[in-house]
């Protein structure tokens, strides 16, 4: 075997490991943000039933509360964009080794048939899609980031405004910026996640 075709059998080998390890860092941030707001969400609730006044150096327990659920919600913004950069990763390793694998089979004496039975080409290699499995995976973090935020927002507008404001007001806003954090999210993952070849 020539040096370049044992060169090339190694990038492979190596290309489809760093595949398997994308998935598995991938569901890693996803558990851990999971777990991060769900702590978030569920020290607001505590600090709702009990009449707390000030909680930190004077601070009222609502300013707290909004700070550190506004805080989860950008860090969801990192990790959208954090696994996004892994999809596309994941995705240029797909084309090397789909490029990799093209080069020897065509090689074949019936490459034609050989390439049927694998049934992997560059039209099969995934591209991100708001119907593929790794979207509904991103799509965990942007839902809950987005309804940090909109918590956020409801404990920011009913308690800072000069007079006193209308629950129905600040759930409507807090609504409105949970659509609109969702589709913004949705468009961050998808433009970070495109892989495009880079032609010189």
């Amino acid at each position: 075997m020539e040096t370049a075709d044992e060169f090339l059998l190694k990038e492979y080998e190596s290309a489809q490991k760093l595949t398997y390890h994308v998935d598995d860092m991938r569901s890693k941030l996803t558990q851990f943000f999971i777990t991060l707001g769900g702590v978030a969400l569920a020290a607001i609730s505590l600090l709702t039933k009990k009449d707390m006044d000030p909680v930190l150096f004077g601070v009222p327990w609502w300013g707290v509360a909004s700070f550190t659920v506004l805080g989860c919600a950008v860090l969801g913004v990192l990790f959208v964009l954090i696994i996004a950069k892994l999809r596309r990763i994941q995705i240029e390793h797909f084309h090397i080794t789909n490029n990799i694998r093209e080069y020897f089979l065509e090689r074949h004496e019936n490459s034609d048939k050989v390439l049927g039975i694998v049934m992997l080409s560059k039209e099969t290699i995934p591209k991100p899609t708001r119907s593929s499995g790794s979207y509904y995976w991103v799509l965990l973090i942007i839902v809950l980031t987005s309804i940090l935020f909109a918590i956020a927002t409801f404990l920011l507008s009913a308690n800072l405004a000069a007079i006193e404001p209308s629950k129905y007001s600040s759930f409507a806003l807090s609504i409105i910026v949970f659509a609109v954090s969702i589709f913004f999210l949705d468009l961050l993952y998808i433009k970070n996640a495109v892989f495009s070849r880079k032609v010189k």
